[in-house]
């Protein structure tokens, strides 16, 4: 029965390169395994770590400040843990400590949003010595990692079908509280994460009712209903009344820029959606003084809740400042005249989709080719974006320098609302129980599960790729749990299937 180790001689896990750095610090801290991570964006093709630096953030060399100040953070919630980093930057070794807890504080730097330390965050604190009361500054929203708003309507309620119902008892209830938001370049957003300890997880067809109603506003309310089982939420068997999605809610933001800014947004992602259900609900929150942070910019985002509790998500952001300094670079080197004809296409799109919106609403229905993936959606029209649609869904689908690029250009904010409620909709016809950006999550869960536990979870077919395959790998080196992979073609998904290796939190134990 695993539980985090304190041998004094243990076996150092080695691994290469930059990619997926973020889990398996996780697992390590988890597993209390040692990890050596090396050739980190080498200088050269050989990997010398003696060679020189070359200038520049396109050709840096070793970690970057944000994977430093992510060490750092761990270091802050844990006890005994160090970090030997090399002169060049391009390796270190990581040896994990006891996971304390307790109320930390960290800034984090505006290169990655918030939600790049806090996604693992999550996952470690219901294993902490004492309840974790994390308060993070910095970036609230970029189109690189997931927001602090789909973190607080889609990761927490996720994480929540596996704790205890005595969890609260033991440390507060589990929250996410933006205080302020902080767009690029600046920053200057605050939120405050707490969550309980729990002594193991458990089962969640035991967990209660899954995840809690989307409110107006998108908060959530506590559920009336009986209870469900969560098992046969993240496995149920294909079928439209678990596809057919019952409402959508979400947030349209803004910070230092009109308030009417958010309402055009949340508009014209409501016009689209519309289409396909009547229950759609978009809140406004235009952010005004202390709040605002210090950088202007909006966004949108949206959570979609199925008959089945199942809940997928997309988010979309632009910051009007780094945005208009793009343009007017590209425009110097090779003028164009695009403008006008975006705003028009924007405007013929919505024109369309309040013709479209009369007598009859047409039907989402999703089509899957052989292999699994996606063929095509109806009514899903192509609005000629050239921005880049996996975002945050999908690290490690890009190179590094891509990954890192925000291509989000929007002629209005009439165009950001359409393209958010777009992704949506594309992420929903992506199938499975849960999204791309809870995937990690519910396989992490299952693998902690309780011991002899048989946990099973329905992903998207074309989700089984890229971060997750890689993840399901790193939990086999770390946690011995290995997943069992059944393609159901019919359905286009894949049914992941674990046994629970019984993960125990002896932090709690001794606290």
């Amino acid at each position: 029965m695993p539980t985090p180790a304190t041998a004094p001689q243990q076996q150092v896990l080695r691994f290469h390169g930059h990619q997926h750095l973020r889990q398996r610090l996780l697992l390590a801290t988890l597993s209390g395994k040692p990890v050596r991570i090396d050739r980190i964006r080498p200088s050269n093709p050989s990997g010398d770590q003696g060679a020189a630096l070359v200038d520049g953030p396109e050709d840096h060399s070793g970690l970057m400040d944000y994977e430093v100040s992510f060490l750092r953070l761990l270091e802050k919630v844990t006890n005994g843990s160090t970090v030997e980093i090399s002169y060049s930057g391009s390796a270190f070794i990581y040896r994990p400590g006891v996971i304390t807890g307790g109320a930390v504080q960290h800034d984090c730097p505006p290169s990655r949003a918030i939600g790049y330390f806090l996604e693992p965050m999550v996952a470690l604190a219901p294993f902490a010595k004492q309840p974790l009361r994390l308060t993070l500054t910095g970036v609230t929203n970029n189109n690189v990692d997931v927001g602090v708003d789909l973190i607080r309507t889609v990761l927490l309620p996720t994480l929540r079908r596996f704790l205890p119902a005595s969890a609260a008892a033991s440390g507060g209830s589990l929250d996410l509280r933006i205080v302020r938001r902080g767009l690029l370049p600046l920053g200057g957003g605050e939120v405050t994460f707490q969550c309980p300890t729990v002594r193991g997880l458990v089962a969640p067809s035991a967990a209660g009712a899954g995840p809690a109603p989307l409110g107006e506003g998108g908060r959530r309310q506590q559920p009336t209903g009986p209870a469900g089982t969560a098992h046969a939420a993240l496995a149920t068997e294909p079928g439209q009344p678990r596809r057919a999605v019952r409402r959508v809610r979400g947030v349209a933001y803004a910070a230092r820029v009109a308030p009417a800014t958010a309402g055009r947004v949340a508009d014209a992602a409501r016009a689209v959606l519309t289409r396909f259900l009547p229950d759609v609900y978009v809140y406004v929150d235009a952010a005004r003084g202390a709040e605002a942070g210090r950088s202007p910019g909006y966004g949108c985002a949206l959570v979609a809740e199925s008959l089945g509790t199942h809940l997928h998500s997309a988010e979309t952001t632009v910051h009007p400042r780094r945005a208009a300094a793009e343009t007017a670079a590209e425009e110097e080197a090779a003028p164009t005249a695009a403008g006008p004809t975006a705003e028009a296409g924007v405007e013929e799109m919505l024109a369309g989709t309040a013709a479209g919106s009369g007598s009859k609403r047409p039907r989402l229905e999703v089509e899957v080719d052989a292999a699994g993936g996606v063929a095509a959606a109806a009514d899903s029209d192509d609005d000629g974006d050239e921005a880049d649609s996996d975002g945050a869904g999908s690290p490690g689908a890009r190179t590094q320098e891509e990954f890192l690029t925000q291509r989000f250009r929007f002629a209005t904010p009439e165009a950001l609302g359409v393209r958010c409620a777009r992704q949506l909709l594309s992420e929903i016809a992506k199938g499975g129980c849960v999204d791309t950006v809870s995937q990690w999550l519910v396989v992490l869960m299952l693998a902690l599960g309780p011991e002899g536990d048989v946990g099973r979870v329905r992903v998207g077919g074309s989700g089984v790729g890229g971060f997750l395959a890689q993840f399901l790998r790193d939990v086999r080196s770390f946690l011995g749990v290995e997943f069992r992979i059944a393609a159901d073609r019919d359905a286009g998904e894949v049914v992941l299937t674990c046994v629970g290796c019984g993960y125990v939190n002896v932090n709690k134990a001794v606290a």
